[in-house]
């Protein structure tokens, strides 16, 4: 299968979930994650995402969490030529309505770099079993990651569990695995 064969069956699963399933998947995955970083005491920038309709949605059920954290949250905001840069961000802060309809943090935010030990979440379609991620095809986590991704402590792929283990996603030789998947009480 193609990477777009790949994506056009990854959204046709990731469409068939519930709402109220989707919703306890994201709820999950965002306790998984105040989990890892409490047991890390972190304090450095959490690279984050608004989710797109149909994404896990992470920052509905981290906003309490957040807000009390140690640490910083970034979000992207896209530019031309499928790159994206990080702002800084905060739970009560409004986001305006970006390119492709993401929520992306005001202009006037504060442009933020990944350093020694940040982490990242990103979203995916769908992940195989050696954690390569199928992403939307238009580059943006795979540029920001082949830059990035040696200086961030660990990156998560936010992804509902029916889109994971793959046996193997078509690849190319810029895509780089992610440390690991969120987790749901879902086994796949």
């Amino acid at each position: 299968m193609t990477k777009q064969e790949s994506r056009r069956h990854y959204r046709i699963v990731r469409s068939e979930i519930e709402p109220e399933t989707a919703s306890t998947w994201s709820r999950q995955m965002a306790a998984d994650l105040s989990a890892r970083l409490r047991a890390r005491s972190f304090s450095g920038v959490l690279f984050l995402y608004a989710a797109l309709p149909g994404e896990p949605d992470l920052l509905s059920y981290l906003k309490s969490f957040l807000s009390h954290a140690p640490f910083h949250v970034a979000l992207p905001r896209s530019r031309a030529g499928g790159e994206m840069d990080f702002f800084l961000w905060n739970p009560t802060d409004d986001l305006d309505e970006g390119s492709f309809g993401v929520r992306e943090p005001k202009a006037d935010a504060i442009i933020v770099f990944p350093r020694a030990g940040d982490c990242a979440v990103v979203p995916a379609l769908a992940v195989d079993k050696d954690l390569f991620r199928l992403g939307y095809g238009g580059g943006y986590y795979d540029r920001w990651l082949a830059e990035f991704k040696p200086r961030l402590g660990f990156v998560a792929a936010a992804v509902f569990p029916p889109c994971q283990g793959a046996a193997e996603l078509p690849r190319e030789p810029h895509d780089l695995p992610v440390d690991f998947c969120l987790k749901t009480t879902q086994s796949v």
